[in-house]
């Protein structure tokens, strides 16, 4: 499996890692298996998606527009999360910004990033503001 699922800082964060070549299905898949406990999906405050190590993907709209769709029922349990995506490759970040499209509106502070280092800056500041502490990263 092209995907590493780590949860931080005591489930308040989730690190989602893909590597190699990613198949529509596959993200489908891993979304499903970071959202399959609802009471866990709770006390998300922050995600971040690292793609940095992708070098293809292949999805299509349809499945990228399902998988969206997955990501907004997840974010009526946990509004108000940040979720920041790393993708240092043209067509991951374009696809990624796609999907920011898509959820839009959908009560997650998204923005997608080329490094990693920038990511996590990012999610530490909204972290520290809209809950008062620092996240525990790695």
């Amino acid at each position: 499996m092209p995907f590493e699922i780590r949860y931080l800082d005591n489930g308040t964060g989730v690190l989602h890692i893909g590597t190699g070549t990613l198949k529509g299905k596959e993200l489908f898949d891993a979304r499903s298996a970071i959202f399959a406990d609802e009471e866990r999906t709770r006390r998300y405050q922050y995600g971040i998606i690292d793609y940095s190590l992708v070098e293809d993907i292949e999805v299509t709209a349809r499945e990228l527009e399902l998988i969206a769709a997955k990501d907004r029922k997840a974010a009526t349990d946990v509004l108000g999360a940040a979720v920041a995506i790393v993708a240092n490759k043209d067509v991951v970040f374009g696809l990624a910004r796609m999907w920011e499209v898509y959820m839009h509106g959908a009560g997650w502070e998204t923005q997608v990033f080329r490094s990693r280092e920038a990511a996590e800056l990012w999610i530490g500041k909204l972290v520290k503001e809209r809950f008062g502490r620092e996240p525990a990263l790695a």
